[in-house]
């Protein structure tokens, strides 16, 4: 769950836990089903869109991906620092 790919995953997941929440993405003249959806669709329509749903998406993404890079941090003892890096760190920068 704290990789790119898992973005639609949450999507999934917090579309189904939060149905009030319009489905942008889905619909409108640039939508697209949800297995073509990627990671870079979701992350722009939260960062550009602000999409509530995205957001939240973004925000659970953020939150895991930080538990799991204390948790690496507190395994390893990384005197030189933890490197974040891929695509989505770098969508998501501003969150981080």
């Amino acid at each position: 769950m704290c990789a790119g790919p898992a973005v639609p995953l949450i999507y999934a997941f917090m579309k189904n836990k939060y149905t009030f929440y319009e489905t942008i993405l889905e619909k409108g003249p640039n939508a697209k089903k949800f297995d073509d959806l990627e990671s870079k669709d979701i992350i722009e329509a939260a960062i550009n869109l602000k999409d509530p749903l995205c957001l939240r998406v973004v925000e659970k993404f953020s939150e895991i991906f930080g538990t799991e890079t204390g948790n690496l941090a507190l395994k390893t003892l990384p005197y030189g620092g933890v490197y974040l890096i891929g695509g989505v760190t770098n969508g998501i920068k501003d969150n981080l």
